[in-house]
Formats: structure tokens, sequence, C-alpha cells
């Protein structure tokens, strides 16, 4: 059965040996939360902006900080995101999150729904 999950309960879970594989992504950076452990890296990980096919931000050729502060921002649960988002918060400001979900199908609705934009690593 596939479960999303976030990356550092991944690892907990793999490290107390209840899964016994998982898909992480995680940047370099936290790298050391991996020690005595065994991950293959299967993909070079990238952040994306998932949006609706409504959303305005499609049209636009190259992204601008005053881009982002004007949408709406549902995020996944996971710290490893939050890090990225509060990075992202700090070049951009303030950003307004509207949902923090752990669902795939949720976070679909609320793009669709709310138009609002995911932050994702993949």
């Amino acid at each position: 059965m596939l479960k999303w999950e976030a990356s550092s309960t991944i690892i907990e879970q793999v490290r107390r040996q209840e899964l016994d594989a998982g898909f992480i992504a995680i940047d370099s950076k936290h790298q050391a939360d991996l020690l005595g452990l065994r991950f293959i890296k299967v993909h070079e990980g990238h952040i994306s902006l998932i949006t609706s096919q409504q959303n305005p931000l499609l049209k636009k050729g190259q992204l601008t900080t005053a881009d982002l502060v004007d949408q709406r921002f549902a995020l996944f649960n996971d710290p490893y995101n939050d890090q990225l988002f509060e990075h992202l918060q700090f070049i951009c400001g303030p950003l307004e999150t509207v949902a923090r979900l752990d669902d795939s199908w949720a976070m679909y609705t609320v793009i669709t729904e709310l138009n609002a934009v995911c932050l994702a690593r993949d």
C-alpha cells in the first residue's frame, strides 16, 4: 500500500525498521539525516510550483517575487518543504498560506478550486 508521509517521517520509520523502503525528496543540506541508512539516488530533484490551468502565473515567461506575493499557497506537511517555504518568504516577504495537507487529492482540489499554488519537491 502506498502512503504519503513527510520525508522526515519516512526516514524515522526506516531507521526504526517499521518500513522496509521509502522514497524521499531530500536536499544536500539534510544529507546528515540519512547517516547509518542506505538510500539510493533515483532522480535529481527539482522544486516546482503547481497551479491550476486558470492561474495567471502560467502566462508569465519568468516569475518575479511580486508575482509570488499575490498568490495563495497550499503546502504539503513536510519539514523540508517548510524550510523551503520559509526561505521563499525570506526572499519575497510574507506569503498567504491557505492549506497544509497530507493528501494529494485534497491538494489537487485546493489548487483547482481555490486557485492556490503548491510548492512541490519531486
